[in-house]
């Protein structure tokens, strides 16, 4: 009889045995395994629990020094803002005088130039007096001595008052 003939009634004693052995064995190891896998499970979901949280501080942390800095920067930002805006409105402040300042120089100067004209015409009206008071002068002095050439020279001087006259005349025009 072989140990391989499953009829054998030793087989069937042993197989008992075996089955019997091994039966509460594996019930009770897996009862065994089950409970430590619990507190293994327990334990792991406590460790994860407090890794979340504590990883979760760690981020908040560096999320609000974060914020600070970003807060600090936009803070500097906003006073180099205004400081560029008060230099721009000092600026438009500054152009807006030296406008009118020039406006200012060019109304002075138009009325300076205006008076070098007039001053100039009354120049020419005073050489063209001179001129007449001369060839009056020269008339006169003709008439009393009574020199023949006396209308010549009257004539000669007529014209060069004439001359001079237009001369004046034509320069106060083109002034003007």
């Amino acid at each position: 009889m072989g140990a391989d003939n499953p009829h054998d009634p030793m087989n069937a004693v042993v197989q008992m045995k075996m089955r019997s052995r091994i039966v509460p064995v594996s019930v009770e190891l897996l009862k065994s395994i089950f409970d430590w896998a619990t507190v293994v499970l327990i334990a792991l979901t406590v460790f994860s629990g407090a890794g979340a949280i504590i990883t979760g501080d760690i981020i908040s942390k560096r999320q609000e020094n974060r914020l600070r800095q970003f807060e600090a920067d936009l803070t500097g930002s906003k006073t180099e803002l205004l400081k560029q805006q008060e230099r721009a409105a000092k600026a438009e402040q500054d152009a807006a005088e030296a406008k009118t300042t020039a406006s200012k120089t060019s109304d002075r100067a138009t009325i300076l130039e205006t008076n070098a004209v007039e001053a100039k015409a009354a120049q020419q009206r005073v050489e063209i007096d001179l001129a007449k008071q001369q060839e009056r002068a020269a008339n006169a002095e003709k008439a009393l001595t009574g020199t023949p050439g006396a209308n010549q020279g009257q004539a000669s001087l007529s014209s060069e008052s004439k001359r001079v006259s237009e001369f004046f005349e034509g320069r106060a025009l083109r002034c003007n």
